[in-house]
């Protein structure tokens, strides 16, 4: 795509790097100054013990935390690397959208303005390195539609491999995708993608293996409640709302699955955002805390802003309402 002069401008990057620059200070400041909550806390004990696999969760938690708390022990080193990825992820996510020609302003107020990204600006959790493997995930992915390589094929394999270690909610994210695609199934480097996932994430499945599946048998069996609970529905749609902003959170989402789908990546965003929310919202299993859904945020934000864009395209009539 060939981006005109005031497309250029739009799409500029020097207002980036100063929001970059005011998100991670505003993001370290508060990981310095706020108290760990328990999660953290508890991931932190995790971190003194590296392994392939804990009770609940995969170990990349527990290696963001251990390198960060490695250089001096204090709330800001332990959360130090979620905060340098946050701001690379919100780079990341500029990066694709820089092919849609999307309004610079306009990206850093639909960021600025997305809670669940304050949130895990700093706050270390396992949602905090899925998020980040995620973008980079659509990043490379969406090369990857455009030019079928090798190497691009050992980079997802390695992207995918590091999300399934960061939370098992990552197989959504590449099940989605492979749904949203199935001809992806044809190409020869699609299978070396999967090869490549699996053959790096075998120490875990080891790990599991050798201690009696503790997670799989958490996840599927001990925490799922006997009983459902229809207040785990209805309050499901507004903590997503919440979640994506407590003013706009209504108009992101009318924006985001409004969005024409004019190529196979947004189709991708497409599937991934609608399907993910459903997901946890079908779950009749147990409660689906809000930030499970944190991987549906990187395409909620990314479709919105291509709906702008479309919008603006219709009031300029480059682009035919039908």
């Amino acid at each position: 795509m060939t981006l005109s002069p005031a497309q250029k401008i739009q799409t500029s990057d020097k207002p980036i790097w100063y929001f970059l620059l005011g998100w991670t200070i505003f993001n370290a400041l508060q990981a310095g100054t706020l108290e760990l909550h328990a999660d953290e806390a508890y991931y932190w004990m995790y971190s003194r013990y590296l392994d392939w696999g804990y009770f609940d969760h995969p170990p990349m938690v527990a290696l963001f935390i251990r390198i960060g708390d490695s250089l001096m022990h204090n709330e800001l080193c332990l959360r130090l690397i979620t905060v340098l990825t946050s701001s690379t992820a919100i780079y990341i996510l500029w990066l694709i959208l820089k092919k849609y020609a999307v309004d610079v302003w306009a990206f850093i107020l639909v960021v600025s303005g997305t809670l669940i990204l304050h949130i895990y600006g700093f706050t270390t959790t396992p949602d905090a390195p899925l998020f980040f493997f995620a973008v980079l995930f659509y990043y490379f992915y969406q090369r990857y539609i455009e030019e079928d390589s090798w190497l691009l094929a050992i980079i997802l394999g390695l992207v995918i491999a590091c999300m399934l270690y960061s939370k098992y909610h990552a197989v959504l994210l590449v099940a989605f995708t492979i749904i949203s695609n199935i001809k992806l199934l044809k190409r020869p480097t699609f299978w070396a993608i999967a090869a490549i996932a699996v053959a790096l994430f075998i120490p875990h499945i080891l790990w599991q293996v050798q201690h009696g599946y503790p997670s799989v048998n958490y996840h599927l069996y001990e925490r799922a409640v006997k009983v459902y609970n229809p207040e785990n529905s209805y309050l499901y749609v507004p903590g997503q709302l919440l979640m994506a902003g407590p003013l706009v959170g209504w108009f992101l989402f009318y924006a985001a699955f409004t969005t024409k789908i004019k190529d196979t990546f947004i189709r991708c965003l497409m599937v991934n955002g609608i399907g993910i929310f459903a997901f946890f919202f079908t779950t009749f299993r147990g409660e689906a805390q809000p930030h499970w859904t944190l991987i549906a945020f990187a395409p909620l934000v990314m479709l919105a802003l291509i709906r702008f864009k479309q919008w603006g395209a219709y009031r300029n009539g480059s682009i035919p309402w039908h």
